[in-house]
């Protein structure tokens, strides 16, 4: 079995590691113009329908991550 050391990053290292952009704009943007309405809609919903209407919405969240716009790479150096 290897052994790996696992690396513990504190609030400090994790801020300092998170990309403005996303955090400043994105994540805002999707929770006040997506996810208030839709969930707003799912509750709305007789209860045998918010099960069905959570998965519809996991399937949106996957959308939603996959064509977000990603961050150049930047050459290592």
């Amino acid at each position: 079995m290897s052994s790996t050391k696992s690396v513990f990053v504190g609030g400090e290292e994790f801020l300092a590691s998170v990309d403005k952009h996303i955090w400043g704009s994105f994540i805002p943007k999707t929770i006040v113009y997506f996810w208030i309405p839709a969930h707003t809609v799912t509750f709305c919903l007789p209860p045998d329908y918010r099960v069905l209407m959570s998965a519809v919405l996991s399937l949106a969240l996957g959308f939603i991550l996959t064509f977000r716009p990603k961050a150049p790479v930047k050459p290592q150096a």
